[in-house]
């Protein structure tokens, strides 16, 4: 067969080629092909490329049977089907061509079909009725009679019980003496604490495979993973989350806490490796696209970053710094520009340790307040992990107990029996909350912070996209400019409360010039604070793959026709390049993409427009993966980028309730354990214990005696 009937033309020979090798591997795909180095494209031609698409002839290739085990063709009729969705038809998806049998031969339309959920479910009960016992209920009990099974329920609900609750193993033996004293029959085995270790590790492990099976089972399979560090009575670990799709939402999943010999790339870099053996991801590399992280140099890093390490081996992947905190790093920068801030967040620091570090000033707080017949909030701490909530909250204390505070700062300043460094500290609290402009920026601040704690919250949310980091910027933003356009909530209220220059029966100290200083100050904060923003996020607009991800949003696709009709090509272009490499794996034809991606937007401005984005492509991921095989990879791949990394600072809180100064000495193995389930477990009530008894049984090196009684 000539390559030059296909569009191709011979190039001329120059002096000195004398060598002209190729080879075309007949039956193989025109990317596996290799074309003759004399042979080279005139010009890219769609019309030639679809003549030659239209004339070809697929074939059924051989090598489908063993990549496809549940795969049947019948030569008789040239065509192919799946042997478990025929067997069960009740359950299988009658409308997929491998159910009804088709002639259309493509790799991509196997492996969308063993994506499907309905195949998944025809696939487990064709093992089930072929060989019962190797279920995994069926195949561990069978030598267990309903007594012994209703002990090792019993059992197994206690140990996950105190795993959930995070109480020592020790409990687990009183646990039981209590119950076999309210009359339940436990026996007499297994009732100590190494036992209960054993039920949760058991446990454990049954939530470990289903993440392995969910991430691992679908062809092709795409996930990122969130990584952060923490350091805990002297032990480096390394907590890792992976974001996968579920049903077509992108879920973070707890994958690992893995130890950590050196804190620098290499050493994390090893631990993320191990993290996703230890979980069952040997393939890791075929279907990571993303790595998130809180910024630390140390992951970071341009040359020697553990980022910069993995695309080594992962060209494609692309490394995102968490959007949560990059806003505090925003404000925080924000907080240096303005000295109006900084003055205000030392005000609050100083009003915490008051109260916190001296019983004696909370109990006077606390005695005010009652014969002032208000409740008493104490001021709490602007630092913590999330530092936009923990200032909003502590200017609101202040703000809403403005009263009682200034009240009890004028007691303490006056009071024998306090301190001059407590003296001195309600001084300068007075003065700042007798001051019209501090105080008016006060209340300004507090609508500011409002805004930005909207917004933190959203970026910690763990179903965060792109598209929803963009929306809420610029909602916040607009918010902002607002509040320089007219009064907020707070502000509103403090200058509806103010009489002349008395707030709260409280005369302020009003200057000529504090109204212009304070229109100043609000400009500035509120320009600060968008520029700020600006900077830290730039790479959404700058980063072309990051820019792409505008096509998710459905509600913004354009209504007109002739601007529909071209929308998101572009994107799709950009994509289908940077992870070129990747989706060759996985028999990506770009051009097929481009052709599906046009009848998805039909199917969904016609169908679904009135759905939100994420019923949308729940959708088409439940239903629709076979007919859009090549595009719906470009949409996983954009559906699980890690927008945030807030999912490992709840995992780093889970570990603090587990791993207390009463149980520090916990290794990573039995950590990694108890947190799987507390972090993915379902509550106590809704557990259900007979796959992990089931796997419990038969891992063990001898055999079980759940029925041994002692003489």
């Amino acid at each position: 067969m000539s390559l030059l009937q296909f569009g191709f033309v011979r190039k001329k020979r120059n002096q000195g080629d004398d060598n002209d090798e190729g080879t075309s591997e007949k039956g193989g795909s025109s990317k596996e092909q290799r074309l003759d180095e004399s042979v080279v494209p005139e010009v890219p031609n769609l019309s030639t490329s679809s003549s030659y698409e239209s004339r070809r002839v697929r074939k059924f290739q051989a090598t489908w049977l063993r990549d496809f085990p549940w795969l049947v063709h019948e030569s008789n009729k040239n065509q192919m089907h799946c042997k478990f969705c025929v067997e069960f038809p009740a359950l299988a998806d009658k409308s997929s061509p491998l159910f009804n049998g088709t002639s259309g031969f493509r790799r991509t339309t196997l492996q969308a079909h063993s994506r499907s959920k309905k195949h998944h479910t025809c696939s487990e009960a064709y093992r089930t009725r072929e060989n019962p016992d190797a279920a995994p209920m069926g195949r561990a009990l069978r030598n267990m009679n309903s007594q012994t099974q209703e002990k090792l329920r019993k059992l197994f609900n206690t140990a996950y019980f105190i795993s959930k609750e995070n109480l020592s193993f020790a409990k687990f033996p009183e646990l039981c003496k209590l119950q076999m004293k309210n009359g339940l029959e436990l026996g007499e085995t297994y009732l100590n604490d190494h036992r209960c270790k054993e039920f949760v590790q058991a446990i454990s492990s049954v939530i470990k495979n289903d993440l392995n099976d969910q991430v691992t089972a679908r062809r092709p399979f795409f996930f990122s993973c969130m990584a952060d560090q923490a350091v805990d009575c002297g032990v480096i670990e390394e907590i890792i989350f992976i974001r996968t799709l579920e049903n077509g939402l992108a879920v973070n999943k707890y994958a690992t806490i893995q130890g950590v010999e050196k804190s620098d790339a290499d050493g994390v870099l090893v631990s993320i490796v191990n993290g996703f053996k230890h979980v069952g991801i040997n393939n890791w590399r075929e279907g990571l696209v993303a790595c998130g992280s809180d910024g630390a140099s140390v992951m970071t890093g341009v040359r020697n970053g553990v980022i910069a390490k993995l695309r080594q081996e992962v060209p494609w992947l692309i490394g995102i710094h968490c959007v949560a905190h990059k806003l505090e790093l925003a404000i925080l920068d924000g907080i240096k520009d303005v000295q109006c801030f900084a003055d205000l967040t030392e005000m609050l620091k100083g009003l915490y340790k008051h109260y916190h570090y001296s019983a004696k000033a909370l109990r006077e707080l606390q005695e005010l307040a009652n014969i002032m017949a208000e409740n008493c909030n104490r001021p709490v701490n602007v630092s913590g992990s999330r530092w936009v909530p923990h200032n909003c909250r502590a200017l609101k204390v202040v703000c809403n107990k403005y009263k009682l505070i200034h009240a009890h700062m004028q007691e303490t300043a006056v009071a024998a029996n306090c301190s001059a460094t407590m003296k001195g500290r309600a001084r300068n609290v007075i003065g700042k909350l007798e001051s019209y402009k501090h105080v008016a920026f006060m209340f300004f601040m507090l609508d500011i912070l409002d805004e930005l704690q909207k917004l933190s919250l959203t970026f910690q949310k763990d179903e965060v996209a792109v598209s929803d980091v963009k929306n809420a910027l610029e909602r916040t933003r607009l918010a902002l400019n607002a509040l320089l356009a007219r009064p907020g909530t707070h502000l509103r209220k403090f200058e509806e409360s103010l009489h002349g220059n008395v707030f709260e029966t409280v005369t302020l100290n009003k200057r000529t010039n504090d109204d212009g200083e304070l229109t100043n100050l609000k400009n500035r904060v509120v320009n600060v604070t968008c520029q700020y923003l600006a900077n830290r996020f730039d790479n959404f607009e700058n980063d072309p793959v990051l820019a792409a991800a505008k096509i998710l949003e459905v509600g913004h696709w354009p209504d007109n026709r002739e601007q529909l009709a071209i929308f998101g090509e572009e994107e799709i272009n950009v994509l289908s390049d940077h992870f070129k490499q990747l989706l060759e794996k996985n028999d990506f034809n770009q051009e097929e993409a481009l052709s599906e991606w046009l009848d998805l937007k039909v199917l969904v401005k016609n169908n679904y427009d009135n759905l939100r984005k994420q019923a949308v492509w729940q959708v088409m991921f439940s239903d629709f993966t076979e007919r859009f095989c090549n595009i719906l990879m470009l949409i996983e791949i954009l559906l699980v980028l890690p927008m945030s990394t807030a999912c490992c600072e709840r995992g780093f809180s889970c570990m603090n309730r587990i791993k207390t100064q009463y149980r520090s000495r916990l290794d990573t193995s039995t950590l990694d354990s108890l947190l799987r389930i507390g972090i993915e477990g379902v509550s106590s009530t809704a557990f259900d214990p007979q796959r992990a008894i089931a796997l419990w049984w038969s891992s063990g090196e001898r055999a079980r005696r759940p029925g041994f009684t002692r003489n």
